[in-house]
């Protein structure tokens, strides 16, 4: 064993002076003998600290070489990178330092994070969007026969085009087409494009696809001699139809890939819809835009094989610096029928503002931290090897640090993407703005980023345990774990046969209940309280309020109950042991100490005053520590009690080492008698109790024999 070894060892082997209360308080030596000693049980609680690691756990299959290089990163470790698992090793101080350290390090990467996504423009995203669906959703437009329709009314074709005819005239009112002067048509100088409130920017295009007309077979039972065999079913990918149709002249009615419309698959109420298809750019003159549009319905384009239709086009509001790309679908399913629906993507391209110098140092001090976490984890990842990847909040780490990587690199490419595509925009709408791309990376960027300040706020339960009553919830939800998965298993099945039920009796006439997926949901909603009992109760007058009671009493009362209950049963087994443990040092006794010493550069006095009222503080729990001990080791109240005033022994009392000298001298004194001294109480207290038991039981001996006497008179006069 090397000179550092025996010193390493010599360290560990010495007596813990802040763990050994009791020779503090004088009573480090028990008066009962060795043999008659009351251990007390053990407290079942999860530990906090994880085991030290010795050289012989990386003795086995290791070079020597390999073995002292560890021994000595475990030794001395980087104190910048230390983290709060490595310093579990190095005693409770420097581990509750490190702690403090981690948290407030933590802390201002929290605050540059959550100011980075407050910067978002949230408020002006959501008027932007409510004003666009104001528009073209909200806007009612006029059939022939005097009907008032709104966008989500459509139900035919024939309100298919009505609607779009309706669209011309709201991007003319509204004054989407920019007006453009005939003599500088091919000017350069921008000027000459009046941009009002929401600029069109490229061309408007509408875009159908088609199904096969053997995508479904008829019933044999169903055809007729020499009817037509005619079948279109549901869209699939397998059953798109690539064929020219119509005219076959143009875009409109020859098919186009997705890699050459640029367009992304896009999802609607009932399936999802490739980027390909027929398609017509329209133009920004109001009269052509309508002659397009007659000539379409003319010659049939939207037919019988027709599954969906969209039209996608992007504006731009140079008051408050949004685009917005705005995509409509109307999807006709096999069944007949129209369902409308409309998705409106905001972002901003363009950054300038006020507050572009403030968020480019909030970038900066992001960027910062991720790189020092980043060093800090691989730190990490050599120092515990295999260990590492055991704990939960090290996956975290992991997660949130790469999550970071995503953010950033997204960020990047939008922007590189946004500049390229700002630089190839017509203003003069000769073509098609295609924002597919954009609206991809912004939605990794979106999800990234919530998921990065999702995890990042919850690494703080990371941090529970330096608070007493945090400690308690963590505990309980460790203990309480299995026996809530077991208890889930049973909640899930209850839970499907109710979503079963629902969807059998429901699912051919509420849209709550029309899939599997759709009745889960809404058995989920129901939970919190989100039912909608008329519609079932229409449907079913009889069922409905069975299936009501029935899910809503086993769902919400008995299981939800039986859950607050096993929590609660844990949460007092918890407690009643914490409440016996020993007190240790805890965040707040740093936090002090640093008081202190930030009090000592001004005023001396003040800070032994200071430290004093911390001492008395520490002394009082010790005091209580010591009294949990010996009530656990079975003395009641009286016999502690007793020898504590015997003793002088207090909680407002410091206990000296001389102090303690002369209480070990007075046992040595005394002999027999001060070590038998805690024997002698013992056997006064069992004395006074079997003397209650022995009146006890003569007062039950005389009942008894009265008893006895009074049966023997009964039955001499039965007699």
């Amino acid at each position: 064993m090397t000179s550092q070894q025996h010193s390493h060892s010599n360290h560990q082997s010495q007596p813990d002076h802040h763990s050994d209360m009791g020779a503090q308080l004088g009573i480090g030596e028990p008066s009962l003998p060795s043999s008659n000693r009351i251990v007390p049980p053990p407290i079942n609680l999860p530990t906090r600290e994880h085991k030290s690691f010795t050289t012989d756990d990386f003795e086995k299959g290791k070079p020597k070489v390999t073995l002292d290089y560890y021994e000595e990163i475990r030794k001395k470790p980087i104190k910048m990178l230390m983290t709060r698992e490595i310093a579990q090793h190095f005693g409770r101080e420097i581990y509750l330092k490190t702690t403090v350290k981690e948290i407030l390090i933590y802390t201002l990467f929290l605050i540059v994070l959550s100011l980075m996504v407050l910067e978002i423009p949230s408020f002006d995203i959501y008027m932007f969007t409510s004003s666009i669906a104001k528009i073209f959703v909200y806007n009612e437009f006029h059939l022939k026969l005097k009907v008032h329709l709104q966008y989500k009314d459509i139900n035919t074709f024939e309100h298919i085009w009505e609607y779009l005819n309706h669209m011309v005239d709201i991007f003319e009112e509204d004054a989407f087409f920019p007006e453009i002067k005939s003599d500088d048509m091919n000017s350069d100088d921008p000027s000459v494009t009046d941009i009002h409130e929401n600029h069109l920017i490229g061309l408007p295009r509408l875009r159908l696809v088609r199904v096969k007309n053997s995508s479904c077979v008829v019933a044999d039972e169903m055809r007729r001699e020499g009817s037509n065999t005619l079948c279109f079913g549901y869209f699939s990918s397998n059953k798109e139809d690539t064929a020219a149709f119509g005219k076959k002249l143009g875009t409109a009615w020859n098919y186009s890939s997705p890699e050459m419309t640029g367009l992304h698959t896009v999802f609607g109420t009932i399936s999802a819809y490739s980027g390909g298809g027929f398609y017509e750019d329209c133009p920004t003159s109001r009269s052509q835009f309508k002659m397009l549009l007659k000539d379409l319905k003319e010659h049939k384009w939207i037919d019988r094989a027709t599954r969906a239709v969209s039209v996608d086009f992007t504006v731009y509001n140079a008051n408050i610096n949004l685009f917005g790309i705005i995509k409509m679908i109307f999807e006709i399913p096999p069944t007949g029928g129209v369902f409308p629906s409309i998705t409106i993507h905001t972002m901003r391209l363009i950054d300038y503002g006020t507050k572009k110098a403030f968020l480019l140092g909030c970038v900066l001090l992001f960027v910062s931290f991720f790189i020092f976490y980043t060093i800090e984890e691989l730190y990490e990842m050599t120092y515990f090897k295999w260990e590492f990847i055991k704990s939960f909040w090290n996956f975290l780490d992991v997660c949130i640090v790469m999550t970071c990587y995503i953010v950033i690199a997204t960020s990047l490419f939008q922007y590189v993407t946004a500049n390229s595509l700002l630089s190839t925009i017509d203003i003069y709408n000769r073509s098609f703005a295609n924002f597919d791309q954009m609206l991809l990376v912004q939605a990794v960027s979106n999800s990234s980023l919530s998921f990065l300040i999702f995890s990042s706020w919850l690494k703080i339960l990371k941090y529970v345990e330096i608070n007493h009553s945090m400690y308690q919830l963590q505990v309980t939800l460790q203990l309480a774990t299995k026996d809530l998965l077991w208890y889930t298993v049973i909640f899930g099945t209850v839970f499907l046969t109710f979503s079963f039920e629902g969807y059998i009796l429901f699912g051919d006439q509420l849209e709550d209940y029309c899939s599997f997926l759709n009745s889960i949901w809404t058995m989920l909603k129901a939970g919190v309280g989100s039912f909608d009992y008329v519609s079932i109760e229409s449907h079913s007058p009889t069922l409905g309020p069975l299936f009501f009671l029935l899910s809503r009493f086993f769902l919400s009362y008995i299981f939800i109950v039986l859950y607050i209950a096993i929590l609660l049963h844990r949460y007092s087994q918890v407690r009643s042991e914490i409440t016996g443990a020993s007190v240790k040092m805890k965040i707040g006794d740093v936090l002090q100490n640093w008081f202190v010493d930030i009090v000592a550069t001004f005023s001396n006095r003040l800070a032994i005053r200071t430290r004093d009222s911390f001492n008395r503080r520490k002394m009082r729990h010790k005091f209580q520590d010591v009294r949990l001990l010996l009530l656990r080791c079975g003395f009641t109240e009286l016999e502690i009690n007793m020898f504590l005033a015997k003793y002088e022994i207090s909680e407002d009392r410091v206990m000296t080492e001389e102090d303690l000298h002369n209480i070990m001298l007075s046992f040595n004194s005394k002999g027999p008698q001060g070590l038998g001294l805690a024997r002698e109480i013992v056997r006064m207290n069992v004395d006074e109790k079997l003397k209650i038991l022995e009146e006890a039981v003569a007062v039950a001996n005389s009942k008894t024999t009265t008893v006895l006497e009074i049966l023997e008179y009964i039955e001499s006069r039965m007699n």
